[in-house]
């Protein structure tokens, strides 16, 4: 029986109705990158042991399962936790019988869609799933550019956290595009919530704890 390790990038699936050439891979990660246009959906995966990448194509005509039914990928924060179901080396979408029983997905969105000439993690279902790693909310005090450093004080006044932003993280403009986040636009007195991991690196043969950013979450002034 299959069984969803929802704490590991790569997984297998639980039981379900899926496409009769599906092995049961998974993939779980944040959403780095996506585009409607074309399907690609790329994910990170970060751990105190670094930093992953997976890269598929979603299949045309599909949506992303939430709690309100099918998103699209550009419908979706960057930073988002999702996991992909995909196939391994696909050449093409063909996926019937499967296909026409979708119980997710848009009509006739996507279906001049062609894909990749060379083989290809076919994505047939992504899911949303809840936030996991450290969460610090604060007030930003400092950033610093040349490091990718940014420090926060908590909202009693108490407590620090510094932490160093991952390196290409990106934001999305409202013409849809992808660009990287620089420090420099976030102002000192921004609050905001950062997720993040622990993670031990030597520097100058010393053992440094930091925490590597992986998410940054833009609040309003309100206090929750």
């Amino acid at each position: 029986m299959w069984g969803l390790l929802a704490t590991a990038q790569r997984g297998t699936a639980q039981p379900g109705y899926y496409p009769p050439n599906y092995s049961g891979a998974t993939w779980t990660g944040h959403l780095a990158a996506s585009d409607d246009p074309t399907g690609q959906i790329t994910l990170r995966h970060v751990s105190s042991r670094g930093e992953e990448i997976f890269t598929g194509i979603l299949l045309p005509d599909v949506g992303i399962r939430g709690k309100e039914g099918a998103l699209r990928p550009s419908q979706i924060a960057l930073g988002t936790r999702l996991v992909a179901y995909y196939i391994a080396n696909a050449k093409d979408f063909n996926l019937s019988p499967f296909r026409n029983f979708m119980a997710f997905g848009f009509q006739s969105s996507q279906g001049t869609m062609t894909p990749p000439t060379n083989p290809f993690n076919l994505i047939f279902l992504l899911e949303i799933l809840p936030d996991d790693g450290q969460t610090f909310t604060g007030t930003v005090t400092a950033v610093s550019e040349a490091s990718r450093e940014l420090s926060l004080q908590d909202d009693e006044g108490s407590r620090g956290f510094t932490g160093t932003l991952i390196e290409g993280y990106r934001v999305k403009r409202k013409d849809g595009s992808f660009v990287k986040l620089p420090l420099s636009v976030i102002p000192t007195g921004t609050r905001i919530s950062v997720y993040y991991v622990e993670e031990e690196r030597k520097v100058e043969g010393r053992k440094v704890r930091t925490n590597r950013i992986f998410r940054i979450r833009f609040l309003t002034d309100q206090r929750d």
